[in-house]
């Protein structure tokens, strides 16, 4: 793991007047900011228990505490993809085994699964898993190394964007505020497009397979 600090030293010479407490918080928010756009952080949460008449789950990070979920991407029961719903179905108390899901408005970003399952881990060795988004939380002191190597000027632009954007400050500079973001807002949208797909650099598609 890395520590935020790395970015904070190189940004506070920049910033003369800025409090470290200051640049911290807007340095998380460019993080928050950075991740819930792009996509690009993505973790899998393997072998959650399939519980018998339990509709709704919610998947953790790997790291709670410094990081949280944006959105569910994908959810599988025994390795066996569902397919993901806009709204829940009409019929709400079917029962059975799950083959769809959705992500209710007042509990996201849970999962809520149809049919209700009738059998559970301990019954059948079922389990449920899902392909999450993640961005740091509002207190995280450390970020995944790989973010560090991969993001790291464009994290340092969007954290000097927003110092230089505050009004009346010795350091506020609207014209550096610009070119800051702009090019942090490139960088979201390089890092999401690279995102879409899956981070391979050459060709993600084959010929199609015909029938044998």
């Amino acid at each position: 793991m890395t520590d935020i600090s790395v970015w904070l030293r190189d940004a506070l010479p920049r910033t003369p007047g800025a409090s470290r407490a200051v640049v911290k918080r807007e340095f998380r928010l460019t993080l928050r900011e950075f991740f819930a756009q792009s996509y690009t952080w993505r973790e899998i949460v393997y072998a959650m228990p399939l519980v018998a008449g339990q509709t709704d789950y919610l998947p953790v990070p790997a790291d709670p505490v410094n990081s949280e979920v944006v959105a569910v991407l994908g959810v599988a029961r025994n390795g066996t993809a569902l397919y993901p719903l806009p709204w829940a179905p009409a019929d709400y108390t079917q029962t059975g085994t799950p083959a769809y899901w959705h992500s209710p408005a007042t509990i996201r970003p849970a999962v809520r699964v149809h049919p209700i399952p009738t059998v559970d881990t301990v019954a059948a060795g079922v389990t449920i898993d899902f392909e999450i988004v993640v961005m740091p939380s509002l207190v995280a002191d450390t970020v995944p190394d790989w973010v560090y190597t991969q993001y790291y000027d464009g994290l340092f632009d969007g954290v000097l964007g927003r110092l230089y954007a505050h009004p009346a400050k010795a350091y506020s500079n609207t014209t550096a505020a610009a070119y800051h973001l702009n090019r942090f807002r490139t960088a979201i949208q390089q890092a999401s497009g690279a995102a879409k797909q899956g981070h391979v650099v050459g060709q993600n598609w084959r010929f199609p397979r015909f029938g044998k």
